[in-house]
């Protein structure tokens, strides 16, 4: 699906990113609305009738997709995480607190952190739809205000890829203070190495259409400030003292992708994502 708004194309680097973006955008109207769209997505990571009921063929592809795509990536983000019911769990940049939500559905009682007090608030709202009370703190993920091992466990889900390497630093540092001996700290971000390949090959196809190259770009790349490959992060939290237990490599939307993301001298390159899970 193609959008007609070249402000769309030129913000988010691809014609998909775009009309993602414009997709989202037209549930704006309506809170009722929006909230059932968030909800769908990040909470019940499923499509929902009353959803799709309005859209066009293009529209509900992209909404299954999306849906699809993020269940997958939430639920293998929970699975690296393994919460008990007795564990305490910050979800740092937190966003409207999808593992907040997710974490609760342990027994355990999630604290989720963010600079964005307007996220929070669109938080608190879709979980009290869903009968969840939270507990959501606005504040600076680099001096978190919280005492030394307070939580046994942090998650930080599609927040490094947006600050700078130094500020991984600050905050990496903050959150093994807050942890508890043996803690876990698990990090899910884009990978850089796949933003990169994408943008070669789209660069490569408009040339062979005669097209301008150059209009395209990683998508959101005024936001992703900090998308990196693994390695950076790895060395960052080992040099903060964790030690590293896992990394999980998540495959991209094309159907190519799920044998590709098992083969190890690619997969790295070739991942969407990837999750990494450190031990204090």
């Amino acid at each position: 699906m193609k959008v007609k708004h070249e402000e769309y194309l030129k913000k988010c680097g691809t014609y998909r990113a775009a009309a993602e973006l414009a997709f989202f955008r037209s549930f704006y109207s309506s809170q009722e609305r929006y909230d059932a769209l968030m909800s769908s997505i990040y909470f019940d990571l499923e499509t929902s009738r009353e959803i799709l009921k309005p859209l066009s063929l293009d529209e509900a592809r992209l909404y299954t997709e999306w849906v699809h795509s993020h269940r997958n990536r939430i639920l293998e983000i929970v699975r690296v995480l393994n919460v008990q019911s007795d564990e305490r769990v910050i979800d740092i940049g937190c966003n409207i607190g999808t593992f907040v939500y997710h974490c609760s559905l342990k027994g355990t009682s999630p604290v989720g952190i963010d600079i964005n007090v307007n996220s929070l608030k669109i938080g608190q709202r879709l979980l009290r739809n869903k009968g969840k009370n939270s507990y959501f703190l606005c504040g600076d993920a680099t001096l978190l205000p919280f005492q030394r091992e307070s939580f046994h466990k942090a998650v930080a889900a599609d927040f490094y890829e947006h600050v700078s390497e130094r500020e991984k630093e600050t905050i990496t540092k903050e959150v093994y203070r807050i942890l508890k001996d043996k803690g876990v700290f698990v990090i899910h971000t884009d990978n850089l190495y796949r933003h990169k390949l994408s943008l070669y090959v789209r660069r490569i196809a408009a040339l062979a259409r005669f097209q301008n190259p150059w209009k395209f770009s990683i998508p959101f790349h005024e936001t992703h400030i900090g998308v990196t490959g693994a390695r950076k992060i790895v060395n960052i939290l080992r040099q903060t003292g964790f030690k590293i237990s896992k990394i999980v490599y998540l495959r991209g939307r094309f159907s190519i992708d799920k044998f590709l993301i098992h083969v190890p001298l690619v997969k790295n390159i070739l991942a969407s994502s990837y999750i990494i899970l450190g031990e204090k």
